[in-house]
């Protein structure tokens, strides 16, 4: 194989990857806007909602994420089902740093807090583990679509 090969290559593995970051955190936000226009809410309210997990996805991607993904790469794991797991619990401590602050707040009791959290965790995890599974089609089987040896 030759340089202009390898570099090729590369640069098109960067792209998917890329790729990947750009759009994988993107699925919940759609679910989100999907979900609450199904549910009778109106457009304006859905684009806020639905961009309030947008801005929850991508800083969840880019400090949680990339890291994960980094540390599968190094240990050259590639399935799809840890992918879907990995985005899973992405999701579930995004949508835990958004709730966090309701343990503070001493006018809501402890139960109410768990059970808000709780109820946040069944919507994220899911969306989360759609948004890793989309990454793992994009980055890594658009890979081995383009070169079965990779």
């Amino acid at each position: 194989m030759t340089r202009g090969e390898i570099d090729r290559k590369m640069r098109a593995g960067v792209a998917r990857i890329a790729a990947g970051y750009l759009i994988a955190p993107g699925v919940p936000a759609f679910l989100m806007y999907a979900a609450q226009l199904a549910t009778g809410i109106s457009h304006e309210e859905a684009v806020l909602a639905s961009g309030v997990v947008a801005l929850v996805s991508y800083v969840a991607a880019l400090l949680l994420g990339i890291p994960v993904c980094l540390v599968l790469f190094k240990l050259k794991i590639h399935d799809w089902w840890i992918f879907l797991l990995a985005g899973a619990v992405v999701g579930a401590l995004g949508a835990l740093s958004v709730e966090a602050h309701k343990f503070l707040r001493p006018d809501i009791s402890l139960v109410i807090s768990l059970e808000t959290v709780l109820r946040s965790w069944l919507l994220a995890a899911p969306c989360g583990a759609l948004g890793g599974f989309a990454f793992w089609v994009i980055a890594i089987r658009g890979a081995a679509a383009v070169d079965p040896a990779s």
